[in-house]
């Protein structure tokens, strides 16, 4: 009923399984993987960095261009943000350039959670809640700067749900975009060439 079996077929089949394990080992596998040119048969391209002193400087224009709308779009949404401050009573005129703290440290919170990336849920929530606020304020004071204004042929008014759809994503992209993009485009124009 059970055959046995011989040293030499154990001895093979140790072999052959030591074989498929060599094989399959996953350190292996990944290095040759890695070390593969892609399936066009040709090299993978890189990012050059500019050569000239005309690219670099084409190069570091762009980039700083590039940071000043960003900047702008921040200003804006700062605007935004002071506009619902009036609007809740608040004498911005009176604070002067003071009340430019307020979306300062609106910014100084959102940033500042991004760079610590922290592992603390509450931290994060903290962030979140912060951005909501950033976002509802730009939101509001968008609709109280666009309110009679026609969008594309379209009367904008607060009494319309279709104008606070796109005052608020217009304020998401407002809250969220600059701080970001802003720090990203810092750190490309300031690395060294």
């Amino acid at each position: 009923m059970f055959r046995e079996r011989r040293p030499q077929q154990l001895e093979r089949r140790g072999e052959h399984d030591n074989y498929r394990a060599e094989q399959t080992d996953p350190s292996d596998l990944l290095a040759e993987l890695l070390s593969q040119q892609p399936l066009t048969g040709r090299p993978r391209k890189t990012r050059r960095a500019p050569r000239t002193s005309y690219e670099r400087v084409l190069a570091r224009s762009a980039l700083v261009v590039a940071l000043l709308v960003a900047a702008g779009v921040w200003w804006v949404g700062a605007r935004f943000t002071l506009d619902w401050l009036r609007s809740t009573g608040v004498a911005v005129d009176a604070l002067g350039l003071l009340a430019w703290g307020f979306p300062l440290a609106i910014t100084a919170l959102e940033m500042g959670m991004l760079v610590a990336r922290s592992r603390i849920v509450w931290a994060w929530l903290f962030w979140g809640g912060v951005l909501i606020f950033d976002i509802y304020t730009t939101a509001v004071g968008l609709m109280l700067f666009v309110e009679g204004r026609e969008l594309f042929g379209y009367l904008l008014s607060r009494s319309d749900a279709t104008s606070w759809v796109v005052a608020c994503a217009a304020a998401i992209f407002i809250a969220v975009a600059p701080e970001p993009a802003a720090r990203s485009i810092w750190r490309e124009v300031w690395q060294p060439a």
